[in-house]
């Protein structure tokens, strides 16, 4: 028995390791759980600039060029190009983006759905750039819907995406189930006591909300001294965020390798994410929660299935840089508050959220889409 995946990214430019990131942190994840079924090789398929086949930590990576601009066309063209490796009354054919799939009906085959892309707001584009970029934004939704007829299970990571497919097409049959990201449990740790120290751990890019953070935070580094602010990532709006902070010497821009996120976090207080658009469960936020962080988070996609407002977190409205810092001062002007979010936090996640949870929901899958 096999599986066999199907993504346009996850190798590295040498073509020898794996790049880092959500996605890939799942998958790998992901490849485990497979292992512990019994299925004894994970085969990844990926359209590349030039023909390759390496062993990438247990991984087979089959590499083959193709020179299609569309990463859906690619991985349709490496899927039909593969597809004779397949076994159809054993293996499973798996696609990590729900909107690079091919036709594998005629297989065990699941999608998984990371999120809702297309509610990044549009800003500063007019009446005419605001009405091109909104029809796009139906037209690819409206592929994603003809995409979810190519699997027998689309599998997503919030009950956002699942919602809005029955509201919006509600006379098909719907194929989805929801598995929520997951974090491994974090024992429980001693901050210190002499600082506050926020964290911001996402990509530095626009929809990521760094915009929104960094005119917040600013505010919070001027009125008070004991707050400290370490920022993690890399990404477009790296050059925005050193400008407005490299001036405070409590501010550290640093990045963590995979696999190390609930260490990284163990001193940190409280983990904004203060993401504009295109969010599932964030896995860097559940993480934050496992940590014991307090968590500060905008109302944006899957967030609002893991933060019930003032339980065991705070949710601002997305794009908000007043509302953050206004949650950022309660939270430091009340320490008792700050505790209480982060007990309820954890054991939110240790319930809900767990791998071992994780992990239960995608053997059911896995034996569910073997039967049909």
């Amino acid at each position: 028995m096999k599986i066999h995946l199907f993504y346009n990214g996850w190798v590295a430019a040498d073509h020898k390791s794996f790049t880092t990131g959500g996605v890939q942190t799942y998958l790998i994840n992901l490849s485990k759980i497979f292992a512990e079924e019994g299925y004894g090789e994970f085969h990844y398929y990926r359209p590349s600039t030039i023909d390759n086949e390496v062993t990438i930590d247990g991984i087979h990576v089959h590499e083959i060029v193709c020179k299609a601009k569309r990463s859906r066309v690619r991985v349709q063209r490496v899927f039909e190009h593969f597809k004779h490796r397949i076994d159809r009354e054993n293996d499973i054919v798996l696609f990590a983006d729900d909107y690079m799939t091919a036709n594998a009906l005629e297989f065990h085959s699941i999608s998984i759905q990371h999120g809702i892309f297309w509610d990044v707001p549009e800003e500063n584009v007019g009446k005419v750039g605001f009405f091109f970029k909104f029809l796009r934004k139906g037209v690819d939704a409206w592929r994603r819907m003809q995409q979810i007829r190519n699997v027998k299970i689309m599998v997503c990571v919030d009950y956002n995406f699942p919602n809005w497919y029955r509201a919006t097409f509600p006379a098909q049959v719907v194929k989805t189930r929801v598995i929520p990201n997951f974090t491994h449990i974090m024992p429980k740790v001693e901050k210190p006591r002499d600082r506050v120290n926020i964290v911001f751990a996402r990509r530095y890019e626009q929809f990521r909300g760094t915009r929104v953070f960094g005119k917040a935070i600013t505010r919070i580094l001027d009125e008070y001294p004991q707050v400290h602010v370490t920022l993690a990532g890399w990404g477009s709006d790296a050059g925005w965020l050193h400008q407005r902070l490299d001036r405070y010497d409590r501010v550290v821009f640093t990045e963590y390798a995979t696999g190390t996120s609930l260490e990284f976090h163990a001193d940190k207080h409280i983990a904004v994410v203060p993401t504009v658009g295109s969010e599932g469960t964030s896995l860097s936020l559940l993480e934050a929660m496992s940590a014991q962080c307090a968590v500060v988070a905008s109302d944006v996609g899957g967030i609002t299935n893991i933060v019930i407002d003032g339980y065991n977190g705070i949710m601002v409205p997305s794009g908000s840089a007043e509302s953050l810092y206004e949650a950022l001062k309660h939270l430091i002007d009340h320490p008792e508050e700050m505790r209480r979010l982060t007990d309820n936090a954890y054991e939110v996640v240790k319930n809900s959220f767990s791998y071992e949870k994780w992990k239960a929901e995608w053997v059911r899958i896995i034996r569910l889409v073997k039967k049909l």
